[in-house]
């Protein structure tokens, strides 16, 4: 998420009641030379929206652009897509005739078990070359692999069932019209095997390595055309195998282990075949989950390895072969994925790690000099890239102990880093596959075929869409940010970035969440900090163009200024001190003196307010031009909260009017402070206590109390010191300033004491004997 830094926001609204009238001398926003206020030091009317973290640059949206680790933004592949006739997609292949220099994607799909083919021309593949150029009969076809002579391998399931075409036969098939594509060799696998879950060649032997499943056997096929096991492991399955440097690996499911196959791969069909060295268990017991080595895939001596952490789906035990397909095709829940690496010094390091999606897909690539491995996500459908590892300058080393031989860098390596390259917008990336020249990746779910494009951006369209496009110079590397909300309208200034390498910039503003044809046009391209030329506004968007391979953006601080808002005083209440009850009867109780004034504040940009308060007499009607508002709080202790207590001791019984205004001075210019008045509705101040006159005749008791400024709110009468008791008025109803009332004495001589307490509580208390 985009980060916003601000003060906090400012705002202020003006109240006018009716016949008040204040004058702009009366209350003038001043703000005193060395006043400090805590915890506003930080506040400023202009604010800035930071992208700077990983997740700041995942909200945005990127193409031919990637997201590392280390929060950078970078060069990356620039992908497109294309459909693929077909219900699901599986395997995929690239081919690189150096015959005829043609590259050729091949696609090995889900539902018919065909195997699809298209040419690459000018970088990107020939819709009219689209072709089916082997049909297996199969459920679907799971792993597909081209020699380098041009033979075309294809496994495929339920059936376990292996086919090969030479290249004189795929390549060929379907390219005339009528022309059907071929059934291809069938070669006969053991009668036990119904999966084949990854294909390997050893060019040097000549020799096809088959993982298999489910009875966990590696499997060979020699130049002679014979099936020999090579390995046969207690899992029930083998899911990947892989040549690396002339040595060979296996990952398997259930324990999930790497291993080294030692000896030759022709081992005699009678024999359980050679005993494979572990390189590294990566199993873990975990209720309801399991491990498995999904993917395996080498470059330049370095091993990879994407293992998965998925969750047991429904098994049926007596049948070994359904319970495993269900595993391997269809999870309910999505697994957790991790990408491992094996540096040239045999040392095993954690490269990625996702806990909200596996892992379906991986290969290697060495682009401009630079080993790459491409992760490919089993859920949310995201392409990951693990780059910085050295290349050059390896001397050979054996490390026997890790269970493999690799090579050890004259130099010291690199530190890899991790990125996400691109969101395939499908819930799965089923295949990835790479050479020198070419990237392509396929989606499971919506069946598509994800490929690099090299080719320059030609700009498509009418004659007036191409001006278009050349005048807003419409780049192919980018990343625009999500929606940047200022939260109400502003003024968009300056525009700085971290980069290495050049890059630029340009923006566009408007007032709807979403970006649509009612925001401004994106505004010209700059190379350099700037001010972008966009309206007033609530939202902004910023997009960047990487404009080399070395380019890469570490933060972009993009800066505005919300137009200021004025605050608005909706109430203003007053609350009287309370009277202390006395358990005995006393002369008088004296009074607090302190009136607690409260108000609301609607504010709607919340900066820092400042408020002044005044008061004056309410009696008079013509009281604006009469009587002068005078200041209650003081000039030098700023009130910035919505509350204030006044001290009402030398202020005069009566009614009296309080006028609060509400500045933004301490946050704004002077020139854009912005201030708002409000009035309250007559409140009374009392001070002093009532007097009570008192007769006695015979056993009666009478008596009246009254106040100069509040009614009579409670009377009380007490006999000899003794409790106080309610004492009801003459008329039954305590509603006036002066009440009148009287009570009988028990028989005997006593001492009757009255107490009276106004509305304002004050008390006093009177005897007679």
């Amino acid at each position: 998420m985009t980060r916003t830094i601000r003060p906090i926001p400012l705002f202020v609204s003006a109240t006018m009641f009716a016949g008040v009238v204040f004058p702009s001398v009366i209350l003038p926003g001043v703000i005193l030379p060395g006043i400090i206020l805590p915890e506003t030091a930080h506040a400023s009317p202009t604010h800035s929206h930071v992208v700077q973290s990983e997740s700041d640059f995942l909200d945005g949206t990127w193409q031919g652009a990637a997201i590392t680790d280390q929060a950078t933004l970078t060069w990356a592949p620039r992908l497109e897509s294309t459909p693929v006739d077909a219900a699901s997609t599986w395997a995929l292949a690239i081919y690189e005739d150096p015959s005829t220099q043609k590259t050729t994607l091949l696609v090995g799909t889900g539902n018919d078990g065909q195997v699809k083919a298209v040419d690459m021309k000018n970088g990107s593949p020939d819709p009219k070359t689209w072709r089916t150029v082997l049909e297996t009969h199969a459920l679907a076809v799971t792993a597909l692999l081209v020699t380098p002579d041009g033979t075309l391998f294809a496994g495929a399931l339920p059936e376990g069932k292996l086919f090969k075409a030479p290249r004189n036969l795929w390549r060929t098939a379907g390219q005339s019209r009528g022309n059907r594509a071929p059934q291809a060799e069938e070669v006969q696998l053991p009668s036990d095997v119904e999966h084949i879950w990854d294909l390997a060649w050893d060019d040097a032997k000549q020799t096809l390595w088959i993982a298999t499943g489910p009875t966990g056997k590696l499997l060979t096929l020699g130049t002679n055309g014979r099936i020999h096991t090579a390995i046969d492991t207690e899992d029930d399955h083998i899911l990947s195998v892989v040549q690396c440097d002339g040595t060979t690996y296996l990952g398997t499911s259930n324990s999930a282990v790497v291993m080294k196959v030692n000896g030759s791969p022709r081992t005699g069909p009678r024999k359980r075949g050679s005993q494979p060295l572990v390189v590294h268990d990566f199993g873990d017991d975990e209720e309801d989950h399991h491990w498995e080595v999904t993917r395996l895939a080498c470059a330049s001596g370095h091993l990879f390895a994407v293992v998965n952490n998925m969750p047991d789906p429904p098994r049926a035990e007596e049948n070994k072969s359904d319970k495993q397909t269900k595993t391997n095709t269809k999870n309910l829940e999505p697994g957790r994925g991790t990408l491992w690496w094996w540096d040239t010094n045999g040392r095993l390091e954690r490269l990625l790690e996702n806990d909200e999606e596996h892992f379906t897909a991986l290969t290697t690539r060495i682009h401009n000099e630079s080993l790459q491995a491409l992760v490919g996500g089993g859920h949310l459908g995201h392409v990951y890239r693990a780059q910085g590892f050295e290349t050059q300058g390896f001397e050979t080393q054996g490390f026997e102990t890790q269970g493999f031989e690799t090579q050890r860098p004259v130099s010291t390596p690199n530190q890899p880093n991790t990125s996400m390259l691109f969101d395939a917008e499908a819930r799965q990336v089923k295949a990835i596959a790479s050479t020198a020249n070419t990237l392509a990746a396929l989606t499971n779910d919506s069946a598509t075929l994800l490929y690099e494009n090299k080719s320059p951006h030609r700009p498509r369209g009418s004659r007036k869409a191409r001006r278009r496009n050349r005048r807003q110079n419409r780049s192919t590397h980018t990343w625009t940010s999500q929606t940047l909300d200022a939260e109400q309208s502003a003024a968009f200034g300056r525009v700085t970035w971290h980069a290495d390498g050049p890059i630029r910039l340009s923006a566009r503003s408007g007032n709807t969440e979403s970006p649509d044809d009612r925001w401004s046009e994106w505004s010209e391209w700059k190379n350099e900090p700037h001010t972008p030329a966009v309206p007033l506004g609530r939202y902004l968007q910023l997009r960047v163009e990487l404009q080399t391979e070395h380019s890469a953006v570490h933060d972009l601080h993009a800066f505005y200024r919300p137009q200021n808002q004025r605050a608005r005083i909706h109430r203003i209440e007053i609350e009287a001190p309370e009277p202390e009850e006395d358990s005995k009867p006393a002369a008088s109780a004296p009074n607090s003196t302190i009136y607690k004034l409260k108000w609301e504040v609607e504010n709607p940009d919340e900066d820092p307010l400042r408020y002044r308060i005044r008061y004056r007499s309410a009696l008079n009607p013509n009281v604006a031009t009469t009587s002068p508002w005078l200041r209650i709080d003081q000039e030098q202790q700023p009130v910035t909260e919505h509350h204030f207590d006044w001290n009402t001791e030398s202020i005069p019984d009566g009614e009296y009017l309080i006028a609060i205004e509400a500045s933004d001075e301490l946050t704004q210019p002077e020139s854009r402070t912005l201030r708002s008045h409000t009035l309250s509705s007559p409140i009374r101040i009392d001070n002093h206590a009532p007097q009570i006159a008192l007769r006695k005749r015979r056993d009666q008791i009478t008596g009246t109390a009254q106040d100069s400024t509040s009614p009579i709110h409670r009377l009380q009468y007490a006999i000899n010191g003794g409790a106080w008791r309610p004492l009801a008025p003459t008329d039954g109803i305590l509603d006036s300033q002066q009440e009148s009332f009287s009570f009988i004495l028990p028989p005997g001589t006593h001492t009757a004491t009255v107490r009276a307490t106004d509305a304002s509580g004050n008390q006093v208390a009177k005897a007679i004997r």
